[in-house]
């Protein structure tokens, strides 16, 4: 209840800061506990307390990065960036540092969720390049490694549900 009346609240802040100073903040994520909001906005990942003050820049680079989502302890935040070329999936931690790369294949990956568990679930076309949409569903452990296919069957935007199953 505390994350949903958070998010509400902060969507009607933003509502009005856009109204003054039109700002393009993209993708918003409520980190676990409520306390942090990460975004993208000028192809950057950032993040801000969720009560307002001063935001922060997590990561610095001329490629864009896009679509934060937290970890289950709120410790590292996943993105997408396109730093060579095609959309890869990244984790940096929360209060800033050095991303790592968890992806290296030549198409895009399209990050949709993390799971508790450590998994990072992402949408990608490795092996049916022809079809646009629906898109293969893939997960890569969170410390890297080698990703893997997680259904014969095509989709978009996998999550998880909280039971696991």
């Amino acid at each position: 209840m505390k994350k949903l009346l958070t998010t509400l609240a902060l969507s009607a802040c933003f509502g009005m800061v856009q109204a003054q100073n039109p700002l393009i903040l993209r993708q918003p994520a409520i980190n676990p506990d409520g306390t942090k909001i990460a975004f993208s906005f000028q192809g950057d990942i950032w993040t801000v307390p969720a009560l307002g003050g001063k935001a922060t820049r997590l990561t610095i680079h001329e490629a864009y990065e896009s679509n934060p989502i937290f970890s289950a302890d709120g410790k590292q935040i996943a993105f997408n960036g396109q730093r060579f070329g095609e959309n890869d999936l990244f984790s940096i931690p929360t209060d800033g540092g050095a991303s790592k790369r968890l992806t290296f294949h030549s198409v895009a990956d399209n990050l949709s969720s993390w799971h508790a568990n450590g998994q990072l679930f992402f949408t990608t076309n490795r092996e049916f390049k022809q079809i646009e949409r629906p898109q293969e569903i893939y997960s890569i452990s969170a410390n890297g490694g080698t990703e893997k296919r997680v259904l014969d069957a095509l989709g978009y935007d996998p999550s998880i549900s909280p039971d696991g199953k």
